[in-house]
Order: C-alpha cells, then structure tokens, then sequence
C-alpha cells in the first residue's frame, strides 16, 4: 500500500473524530444537555455528602458513599461506617495519652480527651529513687481539670511490723 494511502486514511479518520466531538458541544461551547443517554443531569444525587449529625442506628440505611466512615463520638470513640448500604457501628477504645513530664498542679486544665480512668504518679513509690521526695503525688482528671492526691512513698521495710521499743532481735519483753 503506497504510503500517502495510509496517511490519507489517518487523517479521514481523526477529522471524523473531531466532528463527532464537535456535534456534542452547543454553540457556546458547553457540552449539550444529558438526556436518555445516560449523560449526567440536574438531579440530586440519591447520596448524601455528609456525615449524620447523630450516631445512627447498626444496620439503619445509610444514604452516603460506600466506605464512609464517620466520627460521631468524642475524641473518635463512636464511629459509623456505611457498608453496602447499611450503616456498622463501632467504637474505638478510649485514648491512652502519655502523662505530662511533670505532675501538674491542682486545678489546671486536663488535655482534651483525657480518659477520666487515667492516673499519673510523680515521685518513687519505694523511696528507691536518688531524688525521691517523701511523697508520691497521684494525679487524676475529674470534671475537665486536674486532681492531685499526696501519699507518703513506701519504704521497703515498711510492710514488716514496727519495732517501737528496739527489742524484737533481742527477745526482750
């Protein structure tokens, strides 16, 4: 086949291409209405693109996109996820957050999202410790802020009885 043959065709075949594309825009340029063509159109979407505003029901329909997955719970500890049209309720465990560096004082706010079964101690519970004060501090969060309670650290030798009057090696009584 000669070779202005095969260009010749080329060119029949991509000026076909562009009237084609050409017929589906309007004068303006946009691209024509969608009619029974499957083409998009101006109706809603069956989907909504949003989350609900309450922890919905386990196995309720759910009118988002597959795989959605909603935080409706305080610090992500309720979650929704819409699966094949249902929504699948789950929770997270509460947030275990490191305790601060240093115990805080009374009163001062907790973090965000502090778990209100957490507790932190500062200070050597055995007095093992090279700085070890007197005290164990023991701090908790109740109501948003922080609760300190003060107890004495515990010697080692503090579960064997006291010998008050020095005579229990010598068989004293």
């Amino acid at each position: 086949m000669p070779r202005n043959f095969c260009t010749a065709q080329i060119v029949v075949l991509m000026a076909l291409a562009l009237a084609r594309g050409a017929a589906a825009c309007t004068d303006a340029g946009d691209a024509a209405p969608a009619g029974a063509d499957g083409g998009a159109d101006d109706a809603p979407s069956p989907l909504a693109s949003r989350c609900p505003d309450a922890l919905p029901v386990d196995g309720e329909t759910c009118r988002v996109p597959e795989g959605t997955t909603c935080d409706l719970g305080a610090c992500a500890t309720q979650i929704a996820t819409c699966t094949r049209g249902r929504w699948r309720i789950g929770a997270n465990p509460d947030p275990s957050p490191p305790c601060p560096a240093a115990a805080p004082d009374l009163g001062d706010p907790c973090p965000p999202c502090w778990p209100s079964a957490r507790s932190c101690r500062y200070g050597s519970v055995d007095c093992s410790l090279a700085d070890a004060s007197q005290n164990v501090a023991t701090a908790t969060c109740a109501a948003g802020a922080w609760m300190i309670r003060i107890e004495p650290c515990r010697d080692a030798s503090a579960d064997a009885p006291s010998d008050v009057q020095d005579d229990a090696e010598s068989g004293r009584d």
